[in-house]
């Protein structure tokens, strides 16, 4: 199965601090409400996260997408339009085997994009890879590879958006 990742990361690869995304870029936000956001009014997009990134967020669930949390805690609330699995594959196959999937996004934080970046298993199939490079420096804690990512994938230049606080485009698999 195809997914995905969406992330934002200053120019070090920094994407958070104390668990908190350190920036309050709007229209960041909105570009990313804009490609996870559902177009198809027959089936739904995912956006997968881990537990933490889900406990940052300020409001929840995000709306119009199927949320999926990864979390050990067996307690997690199950509800409509969020659903939780112990592991990365689980959801993975629950998006295969769901008829009414359009596409599947990978939104962090830092141990799931570790693991599909990674592992061979899960970056062979990422699709795309949409980031956003903030321009301003701001203190992180938290960080994926960059230099992986801008090494195996390559921007697609009819997507690029220079934004006065922000770089974002489109990268596929070279």
């Amino acid at each position: 199965m195809l997914y995905s990742i969406i992330l934002a990361c200053t120019f070090d690869g920094g994407i958070g601090y104390n668990n908190r995304i350190p920036w309050d870029i709007k229209d960041e936000l909105f570009l990313f409400r804009q490609i996870t956001g559902n177009k198809d009014q027959f089936k739904q997009n995912v956006i997968i996260m881990g537990r933490k990134t889900w406990d940052s967020l300020p409001r929840k669930p995000l709306k119009d997408r199927i949320n999926i949390i990864i979390t050990s805690d067996k307690n997690f609330i199950n509800e409509d339009n969020v659903l939780s699995f112990d592991n990365i594959v689980s959801a993975f196959e629950y998006c295969e085997r769901t008829v009414n999937i359009n596409k599947v996004f990978v939104i962090g934080g830092k141990s799931i994009y570790d693991l599909c970046l990674n592992n061979e298993k899960y970056s062979r199939n990422i699709e795309n890879i949409y980031l956003s490079i903030i321009y301003r420096y701001y203190y992180c804690n938290l960080f994926v590879n960059l230099k992986y990512i801008l090494t195996n994938f390559k921007c697609d230049h009819e997507t690029i958006i220079f934004h006065p606080q922000f770089l974002h485009m489109r990268m596929t698999k070279n």
